[in-house]
């Protein structure tokens, strides 16, 4: 497996790895010192146990002649059976070495700092110990025992070599497991961190492709897992941002038709005042369309610098002590000849409602653009039927109509910014008016709920929270 060692990989490295290899490097190191203790106290141990036996064997020995001495020594050292383990070495009254069960005495200058702490104590049975190498080079472990009140002693040794090979090969054992162990975590680890790369990899070429305009842009997985939740997020990002620049789009098509209409009209109405300024009847119907048609795109101009206002937070709203009838009769007012040009009948069924806190011209111009909309996907004979009301808390506005009504696909989106239902593409309009009013509303603090039946009609309930609970009159 080939390691790139930038980004996350170098931060795993330098991190996660270079801790475990601290890690096992004190491991392998506390099992050596542990395997040395362990072997070299039972080395000692039985050198105990053995010097034990070799003073209790001489101690009969403690007064007789330095010539019956030498001679139980010799005979010790001919009879002794372990001289492929042990080596014993049996000191003289004056300090020099009787004999060796080697068969050989010690070059001079040999380490015997062992016997010269035994002798030191002349009761006898005291011990002395020396762990080190010999004038040959060879690691061993010597312990010397006093016999009494001379300097007659009996030293006992034993080579470490072969505990020694035993450590080394115990290390050995241990750093190929601790060398597999990193190499199996190293490659583990590898391994995962491959599998969080690439689909993050992906994830980046998949922003990139997104920042350049592909919203169709998709990233296949089959993890399950977060890795797979995060893919899935960053799919729906890419199609709710597809299905924004589209109603984006679609946006711009509607605003530059609803601005061309009204320039066109207006410059097509004012070439033909000015060539026909004598004709007073064509010179009024001019200004009249000229006047309306400003009118038109002075109210989208507005829409679009509050919709601005909006994306910007700073669409404000100024409460004061607001009456609800009032502010939907002067708004109803000014579509009643709308409506009955359209051949739609629009009725007013007041009940009496409580004071609100509420800013009148963002009221009406909530209450103005849903009446309109009314107008725009009702046929000719339907109605319009608006009327207040109180529930629980809040004062409601209702206006219902008897209309084309709204795809149940499309009824939770009417409220979206640029949304335009396929339905309703040549219907005049631009697509941002309900997303307004829907902010102003909750800048009063209440809400704007829309229920709709395709082919049925609509109804939108607007409430606004009142400022004190009046007598309310439920009657018409």
């Amino acid at each position: 497996m080939k390691v790139r060692m930038a980004g996350l990989t170098k931060r795993w490295m330098l991190s996660v790895m270079s801790g475990i290899l601290v890690v096992l490097i004190l491991v392998e190191f506390m099992l050596i010192l542990f395997a040395r203790n362990y072997y070299f106290d039972s080395i000692n141990q039985v050198l105990d146990a053995q010097t034990d036996t070799l003073e209790s064997y001489f101690s009969s020995y403690r007064k007789v002649s330095d010539r019956e001495f030498e001679q139980a020594a010799t005979a010790f050292a001919e009879t002794y059976e372990d001289k492929d383990r042990f080596e014993v070495q049996i000191f003289s009254s004056d300090g020099r070495i009787i004999v060796s069960t080697s068969g050989f005495v010690p070059e001079e200058g040999e380490n015997i700092s062992d016997y010269q702490t035994a002798i030191g104590n002349p009761d006898g049975g005291y011990k002395g110990s020396y762990r080190g190498e010999l004038t040959t080079g060879e690691k061993v472990m010597a312990m010397t025992v006093a016999l009494g009140d001379s300097c007659r002693a009996v030293r006992m040794l034993v080579s470490l070599e072969l505990a020694e090979r035993q450590i080394a090969l115990l290390s050995v054992a241990a750093l190929i497991v601790c060398a597999i162990f990193f190499s199996v975590t190293l490659f583990l680890g590898l391994f995962f961190i491959r599998s969080i790369l690439t689909p993050v990899k992906k994830i980046s070429t998949l922003a990139r492709e997104i920042a350049q305009g592909n919203f169709s842009a998709r990233i296949e997985t089959s993890d399950r897992g977060e890795i797979g939740e995060l893919c899935d997020s960053i799919n729906y990002m890419a199609y709710e941002l597809g299905t924004t620049e589209k109603m984006k789009n679609d946006f711009l098509s509607s605003v530059s038709h609803e601005l061309r209409t009204p320039l066109t009209a207006i410059r097509g109405w004012g070439e033909t005042v000015r060539e026909m300024p004598d004709d007073t009847a064509t010179v009024e119907n001019g200004i009249g369309v000229i006047l309306g048609e400003t009118e038109r795109l002075s109210v989208l101009v507005e829409d679009l610098l509050d919709f601005s206002r909006m994306q910007n937070g700073r669409l404000n709203v100024t409460l004061v002590d607001c009456d609800l009838n009032a502010v939907v009769r002067e708004t109803m007012l000014a579509f009643v000849k709308q409506a009955e040009a359209n051949g739609l009948a629009i009725r007013f069924k007041e009940r009496r409602l409580p004071t609100v806190q509420g800013d009148p011209f963002r009221l009406k111009q909530v209450i103005a653009n849903i009446i309109d909309n009314a107008i725009k996907n009702t046929p000719s004979g339907g109605r319009i039927v608006i009327s207040t009301k109180v529930r629980e808390t809040n004062a409601e506005i209702v206006i219902s109509d008897n209309g084309k009504g709204i795809p149940l696909e499309d009824l939770d989106k009417v409220k979206l910014k640029f949304y335009k239902s396929e339905k309703n593409k040549t219907v005049r309009g631009s697509g941002i008016g309900l997303a307004v009013a829907d902010e102003i509303v909750r800048k009063h603090g209440g809400s704007l709920v829309i229920n709709s039946v395709e082919n049925m009609g609509t109804t939108v309930t607007i409430g606004i929270p009142v400022t004190r609970q009046g007598e309310a009159n439920e009657g018409e």
